[in-house]
């Protein structure tokens, strides 16, 4: 187990795929704590099972992050992103599209919402919106 953190923490290169790709990089060292703490997750449970006698990740120490830093918005963004609001969609329209989406449209495979909107009288609109990771 240690030569497989040692593995993700200096040697492991990532290539994450999906609707935006964005390149090749290494794991953060957040991730590796995140892996750390799910394998470590799975080794309990396979103790509590009986299936093995000791959780080997406790003996790896987790490895160290620094949590970011949240900067605050100031006055005068928050001024300004509710400004936005005065001149985009009504929100209220924003909500029912939210409130009327069901499990059909969602597609885990293509990483896409059907959204679909009133529209002026019989008009009804639809269309997708791409999901995926924000890093």
């Amino acid at each position: 187990m240690i030569n497989f953190f040692a593995w993700l923490t200096k040697e492991h290169v990532s290539d994450p795929d999906g609707v935006a790709p964005r390149g090749k990089k290494q794991l953060s060292p957040k991730t590796i704590f995140n892996i750390h703490t799910n394998c470590s997750s799975l080794w309990a449970w396979a103790c509590d099972e009986e299936i093995d006698e000791r959780n080997l990740l406790r003996t790896i120490e987790p490895p160290a992050y620094e949590p970011p830093v949240i900067v605050e918005f100031t006055r005068n963004e928050i001024a300004a992103l509710l400004k936005a609001c005065d001149v985009t969609r009504n929100w209220r329209t924003r909500a029912e599209e939210l409130y009327n989406l069901t499990i059909a449209d969602l597609n885990m495979g293509t990483n896409a919402l059907t959204v679909r909107d009133k529209g002026a009288g019989r008009d009804k609109k639809e269309r997708l919106m791409y999901f995926g990771k924000t890093w």
